[in-house]
């Protein structure tokens, strides 16, 4: 992956754990989930709380977290940036 991508990977994961924190109370989203990650054929998991699973097509393990995170809100009914389209 190049480095640009990765970059935009990271900062939109940081802004989704600010999001996480805000609207679940979880303090630390980093430890309360994890990813596997298969980048031959782009799929990633997610666990998070309460036995949640996602899996999904993703570019990266960033990426897995990040929609693992968004879907786990959207599971709950609470979109995690309700102002975009998704």
């Amino acid at each position: 992956m190049q480095s640009v991508e990765m970059a935009f990977e990271r900062h939109r994961l940081k802004e989704v754990h600010i999001k996480v924190r805000d609207v679940f109370g979880i303090k630390s989203p980093m430890k309360a989930a994890w990813v596997q990650y298969w980048p031959e054929d782009e799929m990633g998991e997610f666990h998070g709380p309460g036995d949640f699973v996602w899996y999904g097509q993703v570019t990266s393990a960033y990426d897995a977290r990040t929609q693992g995170w968004e879907e786990y809100g959207r599971h709950h009914g609470k979109l995690l940036f309700p102002d975009e389209p998704y």
